[in-house]
């Protein structure tokens, strides 16, 4: 879709690809060395160093061992060893303000050696290998303000007329996208009651705040946080940890991992 207004021209007299001065200066973020960066991109996490790489090859080109076929002996079919990424295609981070790089500069980096071998991952297993899916929670009654919260508040906006893909639609994406893992809709439904009458907005009310809503899972109700969304496209939000929590509460035995099916 092609925006709206003419985008500004871009004002800056050069591209940064590394840390900002703020990052540099203010929250003292030092980036990794890019020998590291590379070493962390490998199972192993080492890298033979490029002096070292040529000086293998030339100790090679005198073997006297024919090998399997021509070159085999010069080393030519040995792994050479990975290039640093070129900077302007994978830039460091900018570390602005109130970024979490600056609130914790020197927190500690994950490779791919420590990620492929973190006993914490969530492995597949024949007992848990089920992807369900939860639909989106009713809202009838004393809560029915919340269907407000569906639409965006756009200025001059028009209404989109789009369907929204139903629960057996997300299912069987996720289906193609997973396959061969079994994709099932959640057995549990859910509905959003109302919490208590504190905070629950009234009408039209120029201040909003922040309340509860409940969700109903069943056989019981959780606390859902809600709050005005901060900037201003939505009229509401609701807390995300909240919702996971309440989602997990209820997942079967064999769940792998389970997702909303937006409103």
């Amino acid at each position: 879709m092609a925006p709206r207004k003419q985008p500004k021209t871009c004002q800056h007299t050069s591209i940064v690809v590394d840390a900002s001065a703020y990052g540099r200066s203010r929250a003292g973020f030092l980036r990794v060395p890019v020998e590291k960066r590379v070493a962390a991109t490998t199972r192993s996490g080492r890298v033979i160093p490029v002096a070292d790489a040529d000086a293998g090859t030339s100790n090679s080109t005198v073997s006297n061992n024919p090998g399997r076929g021509p070159g085999s002996g010069s080393g030519s079919d040995a792994p050479a060893p990975p290039l640093p990424p070129d900077p302007s295609t994978f830039p460091g981070p900018l570390v602005l303000p109130d970024d979490d790089l600056a609130l914790e500069p020197r927190y500690p980096p994950q490779s791919l050696r420590a990620w492929a071998s973190g006993e914490w991952r969530n492995r597949i297993t024949g007992g848990r290998k089920t992807l369900y899916v939860a639909d989106f929670p009713g809202v009838e009654g004393d809560v029915g303000f919340m269907r407000e919260w569906e639409v965006p508040v756009l200025e001059g906006g028009t209404a989109d007329g789009l369907e929204q893909p139903k629960v057996e639609d997300v299912v069987s994406y996720f289906e193609a996208f997973y396959h061969p893992l079994p994709v099932r809709v959640l057995p549990t439904a859910f509905r959003f009651v109302k919490w208590d009458e504190e905070g629950v907005p009234r009408g039209k009310a120029k201040e909003k705040k922040a309340f509860m809503i409940g969700l109903a899972t069943g056989s019981s109700v959780v606390g859902i946080r809600c709050r005005p969304s901060p900037d201003d496209f939505a009229k509401y939000q609701l807390n995300l940890n909240d919702l996971l929590d309440a989602l997990s509460g209820v997942l079967p035995g064999d769940a792998y991992a389970a997702c909303w099916r937006e409103g």
